[in-house]
């Protein structure tokens, strides 16, 4: 109560002399008009300076029954207070001047049962920690002026339309520790039609925005603020913004937590942008489609920017950077069209399709899901991924380009690249391409076996190809080995594992011409034995390559067939 008193006595000082205050008393009706329901015999004169107050304790209800004028300020003191009637509330507030204000103290409610409108756009302020609502702020889109900026300082207020009700405003601010509640089957939107004008949400840390969603979305130009945006509802919510170029760059770091399923729309061509600046922003939401020309990041962000999912409109590009050009990290669920570009990282947490040139970013690619690069028929979709630092993959990596795939990244981390739906084209592994290492595990006796971690080359189809001419790649896996043909041109190929995936019959053809092969499969100490007790290697070994075999971990049932065609090739260990 300490804080709302000096809040009244400061608006108060600022009145001067010329204020007046009117208290209702409702000694003889609920008329507005009639003298003899105020105190002083005087009904209220409108002017930016003029006051009501409401100190009566219950329910009281008053009835505008033709005055169309009325003073700036309504202040609640105590009681519940509907202000009913036919006639449209009319202000002196207006954009640039006095604002319309609601001083609600604690306990105390304030209905506004019928329209608030001007000729004019009106500025709302509302004032301490009892609650405000406001119901019937209906109209057509182009029909009537919306309000102008509603400055909720304290407390709630509350929007409660009918059916497809909507609030219109220029721009909502809900400062901390305030709610703003949007509640039924209506929504909060900008003006458009001839009357036009942009709508801001501008939520406050500590502040709060509820939206009950039912058929009608929260259309606005763009969120600003650190506070938290709650959606709930049965159907699909939506929240379309348009940012226009007037309002800046429109930073929100607040949370976004809606009930269920949510999707967020950027107009497409916006001529402003959209900025996330937290790492929670859009977390949790359903989807979010944007243009990459209107949605940025805001700098200072350590960590992921995290999308439940994201699609970027075809011809545009998502630029993993922030508005200073400093390099992001981006988090992407789902399984939408995005294309990149900037210095930053991707991370793909379901399973992807890349094609084209859709990433040309510098920075890393990274997966916790499957990646398939190209369909494996259209060789404008075969995936070029010639800008990326790195590639890393924590599931393997498909490939199913129509023409030769040539993985010239710097560091390439992977489980394995699936050559299955590749067999009429090579997978190139270029210089210093890396796939994962692998971890040979302590022996159990229990199990009998702890299948190392490592990269798995996969040929199901006949005719795959890999070609490596750098790097070092290492094949490791219960279940997986070489493809049909494997040509190493440069780097290092070491082969540790368990039982190959195919039947006695299965050869696997090496040409060896740069680099070095190396055969490792621990069988003595670990249990494993070389990718099947007939798995057969056909090994053609060139001026520059080498071949280490450790005949003391190579079990003897594995055929390794050598040919050294050029003098100068070199087998060690056999």
């Amino acid at each position: 109560m300490k804080k709302l008193t000096i809040l009244t006595i400061a608006a108060g000082l600022a009145l001067g002399a010329s204020a007046t205050d009117y208290t209702w008393t409702g000694a003889e009706n609920s008329y507005w008009t009639n003298k003899n329901n105020w105190a002083g015999n005087a009904v209220p004169a409108s002017g930016a300076n003029n006051r009501v107050i409401f100190n009566t304790p219950g329910t009281v209800y008053v009835r505008n029954n033709g005055t169309s004028s009325f003073p700036a300020t309504f202040i609640v003191q105590q009681g519940n207070v509907t202000l009913g009637g036919a006639t449209p509330y009319t202000s002196n507030g207006s954009v640039g001047a006095t604002p319309l204000v609601f001083d609600i103290y604690t306990n105390a409610t304030l209905l506004v049962s019928n329209r608030l409108e001007r000729s004019t756009c009106m500025n709302v302020t509302k004032i301490g920690e009892g609650k405000l609502t406001l119901t019937n702020q209906c109209g057509a889109d182009s029909g009537y002026e919306p309000l102008g900026t509603v400055d909720v300082k304290e407390g709630e207020f509350a929007y409660q339309g009918d059916a497809n009700c909507i609030f219109y405003c220029t721009n909502l601010v809900v400062r901390k520790d305030a709610v703003f509640n949007c509640k039924k089957n209506n929504g909060i939107r900008r003006k458009t039609g001839t009357k036009a004008k942009p709508c801001l949400v501008t939520v406050d840390k500590g502040g709060t925005l509820k939206v009950l969603h039912g058929g009608t979305a929260m259309t606005v130009s763009a969120l600003a603020g650190e506070g938290t945006i709650q959606f709930s509802g049965t159907s699909s919510t939506v929240v379309s913004l348009a940012p226009t170029s007037s309002l800046g760059s429109c930073v929100f770091s607040g949370n976004f937590t809606p009930t269920g399923k949510a999707k967020v729309t950027l107009t497409a061509g916006s001529s402003g942008v959209q900025t996330i600046g937290g790492l929670n922003s859009f977390g949790d939401i359903y989807s979010i489609t944007a243009d990459g020309s209107n949605l940025a990041f805001a700098p200072g962000v350590e960590g992921e920017f995290k999308f439940a999912d994201l699609t970027v409109r075809s011809g545009t590009r998502l630029n993993l950077e922030d508005t200073d050009g400093n390099p992001v990290s981006v988090s992407v669920s789902g399984t939408n069209s995005v294309q990149t570009s900037g210095s930053g990282s991707i991370k793909f947490t379901s399973n992807r399709s890349v094609l084209g040139d859709a990433l040309t970013h510098t920075g890393k690619l990274s997966a916790s899901s499957v990646m398939t690069f190209g369909d494996g028929t259209t060789a404008a979709n075969d995936a070029d991924l010639s800008t990326v630092s790195a590639i890393t993959s924590t599931k393997d990596i498909k490939m199913k380009n129509a023409a030769d795939t040539v993985l010239s990244v710097p560091s390439m981390t992977t489980t394995g690249i699936d050559l299955s739906g590749d067999a009429a084209a090579a997978v190139i592994v270029s210089n210093g391409c890396y796939s994962a290492a692998p971890t040979l595990p302590t022996y159990d006796a229990s199990t009998k076996l702890k299948t190392p971690v490592g990269a798995k080359i996969i040929g199901t189809t006949a005719g795959a190809t890999l070609r490596q001419v750098g790097g070092e790649v290492y094949v490791a896996g219960s279940t997986q080995g070489l493809p049909d043909n494997y040509e190493l041109l440069g780097g290092k190929l070491s082969i540790t594992g368990t039982t190959g995936p195919y039947s006695a019959s299965r050869t696997a053809n090496v040409l060896l011409d740069g680099g070095m092969l190396s055969f490792d499969f621990r069988s003595s100490q670990y249990g494993l034995s070389p990718f099947g007790s007939s798995m057969n290697y056909n090994i053609a070994v060139g001026s520059n390559g080498v071949v280490f075999v450790d005949e003391n971990h190579v079990n003897t049932s594995a055929k390794i067939a050598l040919e050294v065609p050029i003098s100068s090739g070199v087998v060690e260990g056999a």
